[in-house]
C-alpha cells in the first residue's frame, strides 16, 4: 500500500476501535450498574469478561507500536473468547431465532453478544497485518477459557449455584462431561478457523505486494 492509503487505513482503524470501545463500555455499564447499584456478580459472567478483554486489547493496539510483539497472542486470546461468547450465548444458552425480542436480546445483550463479536472480528480481518499466528498458539489461547470452566465447576460444587447450567454437576456427571467435551471441541474449531483465516489472509497480502 502507498503511504497515503496506509495513513487512511490507520485512521479508520483507530476510529473503528474507539467506537467499539464506547459500545463495550456503555453495554457493560448498563449490565453492571442497575438502579445505581454495582452488580459485582456480573463480573463473573464470561461474556462480561470477554468484552472487557476485547476492550483492553483494542486500547493496547492503539497505544502500542505497530510491531508490538505481543499483539498476535493477545488478539488470538481475545478473538477466541469473544467468538465463544457469541456462539454459546446465541446457540447454547438461548436461541437467537426463537428468543429474539425477549429480555435475552435487550439492547445491551445484543451489543455484548452479537455486535461486539462481529465488529471485533471485522476489525481483526480488515486492520491487522496477517500471517503472525501459529498453530501452537492454540494452547495458550485456550488457557483462559479452560481455567474459567474449571473454576466455574469448583465454584458450583462449593456454592451449589451456577450462572451457567452446563457447569452444574447436579444435572449428572455425564451431562457435565458432555458439556466440557463440546466446549473443548468448539474452542478448538474456533482456534483452527482463526489461524487458518490468518494464514489465508496473509497469502492475499503477499499477492498484493
Amino acid at each position: 500500500m502507498h503511504g497515503g492509503a496506509c495513513g487512511l487505513m490507520g485512521r479508520l482503524s483507530n476510529i473503528w476501535k474507539l467506537i467499539l470501545n464506547a459500545m463495550i463500555l456503555f453495554a457493560v455499564c448498563a449490565e453492571l450498574c442497575v438502579n445505581g447499584n454495582f452488580r459485582t456478580l456480573g463480573l463473573a459472567y464470561f461474556s462480561i469478561q470477554s468484552n472487557l478483554l476485547v476492550l483492553v486489547c483494542l486500547v493496547l493496539i492503539i497505544a502500542m507500536p505497530k510491531n508490538w510483539s505481543a499483539k498476535p497472542m493477545l488478539r488470538g486470546i481475545s478473538l477466541l473468547a469473544i467468538i465463544l461468547t457469541c456462539i454459546v450465548y446465541n446457540f447454547g444458552i438461548y436461541n437467537i431465532f426463537s428468543d429474539w425480542g425477549t429480555d435475552a436480546y435487550a439492547y445491551a445483550m445484543i451489543v455484548l453478544h452479537i455486535a461486539v463479536p462481529v465488529a471485533y472480528v471485522l476489525d481483526w480481518i480488515f486492520f491487522d497485518v496477517h500471517g503472525s499466528m501459529n498453530w501452537s498458539d492454540m494452547l495458550a489461547w485456550g488457557a483462559y477459557p479452560l481455567c474459567y470452566c474449571c473454576t466455574s465447576i469448583v465454584v458450583v460444587q462449593k456454592m451449589g449455584h451456577s450462572i451457567y447450567f452446563f457447569f452444574d454437576a447436579s444435572n449428572g456427571s455425564e451431562s457435565l462431561a458432555l458439556s466440557l467435551i463440546l466446549l473443548v471441541c468448539l474452542g478448538t474449531a474456533v482456534c483452527v478457523s482463526i489461524i487458518g483465516m490468518d494464514k489465508f489472509l496473509a497469502l492475499g497480502s503477499d499477492d498484493e505486494r
